[in-house]
């Protein structure tokens, strides 16, 4: 079918939404961290658990990232590996501040 000059070539596309009661839809929904629970299957390498609240869970994630440990175990992987080494290498050394010496002779 073709289109004429000032007529829709599709049927106009109606979305309704339902509020709850006394909802107001400008408002962006909130929901406490508290309330939000994971539902997936225990996660060893972090302690998260099924049913551990976001709160919770995060927490183990930022203490597992943050530990001592975990960061004694990323250089030692890096120090035995000579493709990361390099890699490592290259990195820093392009964070590097370059520095000069004068030496005056009076």
């Amino acid at each position: 079918m073709s289109c004429l000059p000032g007529m829709p070539c599709y049927e106009e596309l109606v979305v309704k939404i339902v509020y709850p009661k006394n909802c107001d839809p400008c408002l962006h929904f909130k929901f406490p961290s508290s309330k939000i629970n994971y539902d997936g299957v225990n996660l060893p390498c972090t302690g998260i658990q099924t049913g551990d609240c976001l709160n919770i869970a995060l927490s183990k994630i930022d203490n597992t990232i943050c530990s001592e440990e975990t960061v004694a175990n990323i250089i030692q992987i890096i120090g035995n590996n000579d493709v990361l080494k390099a890699y490592f290498c290259q990195l820093v050394s392009s964070c590097a501040i370059p520095t000069t010496t004068t030496t005056t002779i009076i």
